[in-house]
Formats: C-alpha cells, sequence, structure tokens
C-alpha cells in the first residue's frame, strides 16, 4: 500500500465520521451489548473510539460483499464486524459474550468464518490444513482485495 493509498484512507476515515460526538443508535447499542457484551455507555465509548480512529483500515467493499451474508445473519452489521475484526476475534455465534483477551484458540466452531489472505507460506488450503491441524481442507472462495492493494 502506498502512502497515497494510506492518506486517501485516512481522509476517507475523517470524512465519514466528522461529528464524533453522534450517539450510537439504540439498535447499535443493542446489537454490541449482544455481540461483546459491553454496558451501554462501553457500546458509546467504543464506537467514538472507532469513529476516532483515522489510521484504522476499514473493511472494504468488495471484502464486505463476501463476507455480508454469513456475518449478518451472525447478528454483525459492518460496524460491528470492523470491531470484532480489531479485536482479532472469531465471528462465531456460539458465545458472544467474550470479555477482551478471553478467546480460546481450541473454542472456535465448525460455524466459525476466518478471511485468510493465501500467500507466501500460506499459499494454499492444503497448507493452511496442515499448519492449523485441521481435519478437513478448509472451504476457499476467491474474493478481489480491491484497495487493500
Amino acid at each position: 500500500m502506498d502512502l497515497l493509498s494510506v492518506l486517501e484512507g485516512m481522509a476517507s476515515n475523517v470524512g465519514e465520521e466528522a461529528d464524533d460526538e453522534v450517539k450510537p443508535s439504540e439498535e447499535s447499542i443493542r446489537r454490541w451489548q449482544m455481540l461483546f457484551g459491553y454496558s451501554q455507555a462501553e457500546v458509546v465509548e467504543q464506537v467514538r473510539n472507532q469513529n476516532r480512529d483515522y489510521t484504522r483500515q476499514p473493511v472494504s467493499d468488495d471484502h464486505w460483499d463476501l463476507v455480508r451474508s454469513t456475518i449478518e445473519a451472525k447478528g454483525f452489521d459492518r460496524e460491528a464486524y470492523e470491531h470484532c475484526l480489531k479485536l482479532g476475534r472469531p465471528t462465531s455465534d456460539d458465545g458472544p459474550h467474550h470479555e477482551q483477551g478471553d478467546i480460546d484458540a481450541n473454542s472456535s466452531s465448525s460455524d466459525d468464518l476466518f478471511l485468510i489472505e493465501l500467500e507466501g507460506y500460506l499459499s494454499t488450503p492444503r497448507i493452511l490444513q496442515e499448519v492449523a491441524t485441521l481435519t478437513e481442507e478448509p472451504h476457499t472462495d476467491v474474493g478481489h482485495l480491491g484497495s487493500w492493494q
């Protein structure tokens, strides 16, 4: 990613949330409480912090198009999904109320969705299966990285 792309992304983030004092909607508050176990005040703080982070890399439209139906079926909207990615959590529907840092690497279910770019050492699903000690080769979808290139 070149410097111009980074600066354009930051400018876009600033333009999207110029008024960071806007309170999240009641629907968003309920969603974040359910997904992350936050109190109402914590939701407001987390959303504002996310909106104030002008260096964040938002999910590209191509990425969102690829995962949208699966992610929305688990209760996420785009904003909550971006927050989940920032936390490094899987978007499983078998226990969304984890405390920060309380993710067990062995607790993922077969319904978990992970987005992994197959490149370098992890260039094939077979290698990923071997490294992650999976019983089956992972399902793959071909997507376009769009603005991430």
